[in-house]
């Protein structure tokens, strides 16, 4: 039988054998960082497990996104497991985005459905228009030109219904909040890595870019110590976020203590560590 050679990074990337030598390291190196991550994944499934979406439509929205946060965080961990980089910063952007649009949901709950309608009969409306000029669809049968038009039709008449037309972004969800503490730290953090890690940008690329002297090169690399304690720093705090606004909004604040005994023994770790500052020091 052949012995198959294990794949180096430099020739596969994150699909190469070396990774999962790396996973094993990650994950010994940052033992506390992962316990913490699976503290706040129990704590949030438990959580979505209690929330009835039977009891009102602004608890069933708040499910829903809790749905899109836990899949977030798990998916963190999965990444950091890894040792990817940009897309462990984008799904921490997610995790920032969910807990706008919660924050968003609860001081404004007519206001949130309004502009996420408004979105749906717009993305279908745009939907369409893609189709009709799309070169690949520029015989499109007669039904279905019937069929677009009466859409178009129905979807126009439902969009002068509304009054609120914004998009349901994490900015307009942050200008509902944006005198909220929780929400102006979310939101700038958000813009941080959307500039820093996510969005094709000066800074992002320059990740990989290196100059020493006159030489230039370009790696492809892992995530490194700074962005595994950044990131994970920064999903503490908007996981501690999103869970007490859920607490007290849904669940009569059964879980605060509990949300906020994860958070201070983290932030503490992290200040015996080195890796934070506390204020009263600075």
């Amino acid at each position: 039988m052949t012995k198959t050679r294990k794949t180096k990074f430099h020739e596969c990337g994150f699909l190469s054998d070396d990774v999962e030598d790396v996973k094993i390291n990650i994950t010994t190196q940052y033992e506390e960082e992962f316990e913490i991550l699976s503290k706040l994944n129990i704590i949030l499934m438990e959580m979505f497990g209690e929330l009835n979406a039977n009891n009102s439509r602004k608890e069933r929205l708040a499910k829903l996104l809790t749905i899109r946060f836990c899949q977030s965080l798990q998916a963190c961990s999965i990444l950091l497991r890894h040792g990817l980089n940009s897309e462990f910063f984008l799904i921490i952007r997610n995790l920032q985005e969910c807990y706008l649009a919660l924050a968003c949901l609860l001081k404004d709950e007519s206001y949130f459905c309004e502009i996420s309608s408004y979105d749906e009969t717009r993305f279908k409306k745009t939907g369409m228009s893609s189709i009709e000029k799309n070169v690949y669809n520029n015989k499109k049968p007669d039904y279905l030109n019937k069929k677009f038009n009466t859409q178009r039709k129905y979807l126009a008449d439902e969009q002068k219904k509304l009054q609120d037309k914004d998009k349901p972004t994490a900015g307009i969800f942050f200008k509902k909040t944006e005198q909220e503490e929780e929400s102006q730290l979310a939101y700038l953090y958000y813009t941080f890595l959307s500039n820093t890690k996510c969005h094709i940008s000066v800074n992002s690329l320059g990740d990989y870019y290196n100059i020493k002297g006159d030489e230039k090169s370009i790696t492809f690399r892992m995530i490194n110590s700074d962005e595994i304690c950044s990131g994970v720093e920064e999903i503490v705090r908007v996981c501690g976020f999103f869970a007490l606004k859920l607490d007290v909004s849904f669940l009569n604040r059964k879980h605060e203590s509990h949300i906020n005994e994860i958070s201070k023994n983290f932030f503490e770790y992290y200040i015996q560590i080195g890796k934070l500052v506390h204020k009263n020091k600075i």
